[in-house]
């Protein structure tokens, strides 16, 4: 007589690939992906992939910021609930052009992350009460006395700021009075929309 075959009740492990793939164009080549590839692991969502595409060679403005992204996306294979994020700065470049991104953005169902004046507004944003200024440079001059060291774009502890991400998410909610703006026109950033995500566990 034939022995019945065990059966088997454990459950296969949930493979990687099914997991939320948020892919974020910067405009700038090390500052941004310094800050988001801190998101990759604890204590942070374990169901996501964060993939960070920086610029390269100079090349960063909102249209090949935009056709940086939209190059990738050709060679990859998209899961329904990824994510495609473009962070630009709002001065650096004519009002048309970031219009018309943000034109292809709606149409293609991508997401924009603008800073105005730049990035390192976000990264202030870090703390209890911060100041919110105009300038690149003076939020640059900021960052050094938040951060307790001269801030390089390219080499500065984004782990440090991290502690006071939520109260950054709340900040930015408070400079964001036009839900309607594509892009901040006074100081803000749409940069939160996106942290927000990357942080709350689902």
């Amino acid at each position: 007589m034939a022995k019945k075959s065990k059966r088997s009740f454990s459950r296969p492990k949930p493979s990687r690939d099914l997991r939320k793939v948020y892919f974020i164009a910067t405009e700038g080549e090390k500052t941004e992906a310094i800050y988001f590839d801190c998101f990759k692991g604890n204590p942070y969502r374990q169901n996501v992939i964060v993939r960070v595409l920086p610029t390269r060679k100079g090349r960063s403005s909102p249209t090949s910021v935009l056709n940086r992204l939209q190059e990738k996306i050709k060679k990859t294979q998209l899961k329904p609930g990824d994510e495609l994020w473009l962070i630009v700065d709002v001065p650096e470049w004519e009002k048309s052009e970031l219009q018309q991104v943000y034109q292809v953005c709606q149409k293609q169902r991508y997401f924009l992350g603008a800073s105005n004046p730049s990035f390192e507004l976000w990264l202030l944003l870090h703390q209890r009460n911060p100041r919110t200024p105009a300038t690149v440079k003076e939020c640059e001059s900021e960052l050094t006395r938040l951060l307790g060291k001269r801030y390089e774009k390219s080499n500065y502890d984004a782990q440090k700021l991290l502690a006071y991400v939520k109260e950054a998410i709340a900040h930015g909610k408070r400079l964001h009075t036009d839900e309607q703006e594509f892009c901040p026109q006074q100081v803000g950033t749409h940069v939160y929309r996106l942290v927000e995500k990357l942080i709350v566990k689902t």
